[in-house]
């Protein structure tokens, strides 16, 4: 977290803690429930090619990072969500696969007359992550060997990026 971060907070989140929770307390307030939201899961893996619980949640840590950064205004602040990764190999393979869906549904969005919006490829620092181009808020990604970095804009992660390596001063 940068040093001139205005608000911070850390937590402990194990997302698969959180499924099993969800899904149990689903099917104690409905029984069949639980057992839909599993047909759920199992359609979302049929559309995407990425198992939700396998791919998508065991890749991830159980810290998460929410901050807001110095720069920005106050309709737009700078946010920082940053998720710990266990295994970034993975995440990368969901990432790619979705952002190869999204480009589709995007293109055919465009297509039908509807607001152009890309994912474009970005340099921050040392890797390489993504943004989104034709809306107000260029929201970026990128995953790091232990995270998964989330924010407003590319110059924002960029700045996340430079505290986590300690070329600038953080908290």
């Amino acid at each position: 977290v940068p040093a001139n971060a205005h608000v911070a907070v850390v937590s402990r989140l194990d997302a698969e803690l959180l499924l099993d929770t969800f899904l149990k307390v689903a099917g104690s307030v409905e029984p069949r429930a639980a057992q839909q939201l599993e047909m759920e899961l199992a359609q979302v893996t049929q559309i995407t090619g990425v198992r939700v619980r396998e791919d998508l949640i065991k890749s991830l840590g159980d810290t998460i990072t929410i901050y807001q950064g110095a720069g920005g205004f106050v309709l737009l602040p700078e946010l920082v969500v940053h998720l710990g990764v266990k295994d970034s190999k993975r995440l990368e393979a969901v990432n790619t696969r979705l952002i190869a869906l999204a480009k589709q549904g995007l293109a055919a969005r465009s297509e039908n007359g509807g607001t152009r919006v890309e994912i474009s490829p970005t340099t921050l620092g040392t890797f390489t992550g993504n943004y989104l181009k034709g809306i107000p808020i260029a929201v970026t990604w990128v995953i790091t060997d232990d995270a998964l970095v989330v924010a407003t804009s590319p110059q924002t992660i960029k700045s996340h990026l430079a505290a986590a390596s300690g070329t600038t001063e953080s908290l």
